[in-house]
């Protein structure tokens, strides 16, 4: 299950963790920063509202701005149903986290994939 988070608790946006490792790897380097502080988001399943990737905004689901008449609908299938724009809109959590570099020996297992860093609840 994908996981989303942010850097900063009243933020309107969020990212997947390789984001942030990707920054406090590049602070690091240059000794600017060694932590962030990230909150966690979860996907809103109430189903009132999709977010729209091609257009980059949210809509409200009665609205019915996605099917065919939007100009840039394209089936997932290729033939008709849910466009492959459409996803899940996410809301902030009151999940918080420490992301750390931690040594370049330690390889830790998390969220499949090797990292460097570490995950420390808050």
């Amino acid at each position: 299950m994908k996981r989303m988070f942010s850097n900063d608790p009243d933020a309107e946006t969020c990212e997947e963790i390789e984001v942030f490792i990707d920054l406090l790897h590049s602070s690091f380097a240059s000794n600017n920063l060694h932590r962030f502080e990230l909150w966690e988001w979860e996907k809103s399943k109430d189903g009132s509202v999709f977010w729209c990737s091609m257009d980059g905004e949210a809509f409200e689901s009665s609205e019915g701005v996605c099917g065919s008449e939007c100009a840039s609908y394209a089936p997932r299938n290729g033939k008709s149903g849910r466009c492959r724009f459409h996803g899940p809109c996410w809301k902030p959590t009151e999940k918080r986290f420490i992301l750390t570099r931690k040594g370049l020996n330690d390889e830790k297992r998390r969220y499949g994939t090797t990292m460097l860093f570490c995950m420390e609840d808050k």
